[in-house]
């Protein structure tokens, strides 16, 4: 039996670079053996020495990026960076890019469709039930509370379907409130502070439909890997750009739908295989590096 490919995944601490890090974390290590090791950037330079002597080195944010590539050059370990990067793309040995970010494919590139995320094996067996999960403003889109409320209340409207509502750390909490006072025998509210890492990913993975306001770039993508009938929910944008632009394209291949008031309450976008982008980059990394 071949040696266990010794892995270190670098960490910054924020949830959504751990997310994409651990997802393609995971799907290597459904496909070999792996002993893998997750360092915090703060303190790689006191611990480098006390770890095993990595092959790989994987890391996600902008924190990650100089040490993710001092420590390519210090252990001659093959680098993986899951994101745009700041430092020159040459700076590692792989970066994996999601589309919206307009880089093109090239050495050393891999394109994906949005950001890594850790949702896997999709259950074909769909509950009756639908989710709404709802983001916050941000730099690329304004709010709307009361729009928001009037399309969320005429989607839960509907009897065919249980339906779960759930915020985010994002979500003003006026909107919270007013998701809240939707709640009835057909619907739950599902506030983050009281949920756990696993509970979206596991509720994805079995929805028949999901809706999400249009400003969760990731939340989207993590909706589309669950292999629901995904849909959005239009938010005012500030100014136009990449994160308006991605959700145009998904709408024009057809993978969402935006929300009509005058349609039915699930998207019409067909089923579809879930997205498993975690899984193709694993696969692209075993063939590139370590395939016997």
């Amino acid at each position: 039996m071949p040696a266990p490919l010794v892995l270190w995944r670098l960490t910054d601490g924020k949830p959504g670079h751990g997310r994409q890090s651990e997802g393609l974390v995971n799907a290597l290590a459904t496909r070999l053996p792996i002993t893998a090791l997750d360092v915090d950037v703060q303190g790689l330079r006191t611990l480098a020495n006390t770890l095993p002597r990595p092959d790989l080195v994987v890391g996600c944010g902008r924190q990650c990026q100089i040490p993710l590539w001092r420590a390519g050059r210090r252990f001659s370990a093959r680098t993986v960076y899951l994101m745009r990067p700041q430092l020159p793309i040459r700076c590692f040995d792989l970066c994996l890019i999601p589309r919206h970010d307009g880089v093109p494919e090239r050495d050393g590139v891999i394109i994906t469709d949005g950001p890594l995320n850790t949702i896997t094996n999709a259950d074909e067996s769909r509950a009756p039930f639908g989710m709404i999960l709802i983001g916050g403003p941000s730099k690329h889109f304004a709010w709307d509370p009361e729009g928001l409320r009037q399309a969320v209340a005429k989607i839960t409207g509907d009897q065919t379907l249980r339906w779960e509502l759930a915020n985010s750390r994002r979500t003003p909490e006026l909107t919270s409130h007013q998701l809240g006072d939707l709640v009835n025998d057909n619907v739950r509210f599902f506030d983050h502070h009281r949920t756990d890492s696993d509970w979206l990913p596991s509720r994805l993975q079995r929805a028949q439909t999901v809706w999400v306001s249009q400003d969760s770039m990731s939340m989207v993508y993590e909706a589309l890997s669950g292999g629901a009938q995904v849909g959005v929910l239009p938010v005012p944008t500030r100014r136009p750009g990449r994160v308006v632009n991605a959700i145009n394209d998904l709408v024009k291949r057809g993978l969402i739908d935006y929300y009509r008031p005058d349609r039915g309450p699930a998207p019409s976008t067909a089923r579809r295989l879930p997205l498993n982008e975690s899984g193709r980059c694993a696969e692209l990394i075993i063939e590139r590096w370590l395939r016997p």
